[in-house]
């Protein structure tokens, strides 16, 4: 019954199983829905085992700077909160002492900019890792296509003298 549930989850719509009789061994569909499912999976499934973990330290680089960003957002919002109402957030008094000295020269400005600051590298944080998870998926993807593709030594490219002038010639062996 789950197997049921995942295939109709996985398979888009309108999309026929492939066929028995199909030549093609090595799917990109496949790759690409195992990459959905879970990170380098899709790798695996193209037999590229030595970039996985590429693709968990790139995940993993961009979610712990995600985080660190969060924090340090938070560390300079709820001083900033502190800073201009220290009466409405008594919660935030301990992250308020951190910064006693710019809250006492009466520079609240600087915490502001600094928790924009930290606001906007978090974000950016989070789309490098969206990004990052969608250009795995992507190499997964078209490194299945080009599974088959034939890189052997059979190709041939020569100049070649003609009587009415040079020619190029390209051939291959199927």
């Amino acid at each position: 019954m789950t197997g049921l549930l995942l295939a109709c989850l996985l398979l888009p719509a309108g999309a026929a199983p492939p066929s028995p009789d199909s030549t093609r061994t090595h799917s990109p569909e496949g790759a690409l829905w195992r990459a959905l499912v879970l990170p380098g999976w899709g790798q695996i499934y193209n037999r590229q085992y030595w970039k996985v973990p590429f693709v968990y330290a790139g995940l993993g680089g961009f979610a712990a700077l995600a985080h660190f960003m969060n924090e340090r957002y938070l560390l300079y919002r709820h001083a900033y909160l502190y800073a201009i109402a220290p009466d409405r957030y008594p919660q935030y008094r301990d992250e308020g002492e951190r910064f006693r000295a710019v809250i006492e020269a009466g520079r609240a400005d600087l915490l502001r900019q600094y928790r924009d600051r930290y606001r906007r590298n978090r974000d950016l944080s989070y789309i490098a890792l969206g990004l990052w998870y969608g250009l795995t998926v992507l190499d997964a993807y078209v490194h299945a296509h080009l599974y088959d593709f034939d890189v052997s030594e059979n190709l041939q490219l020569r100049l070649l003298p003609r009587p009415n002038g040079a020619a190029l010639r390209l051939q291959g062996q199927f």
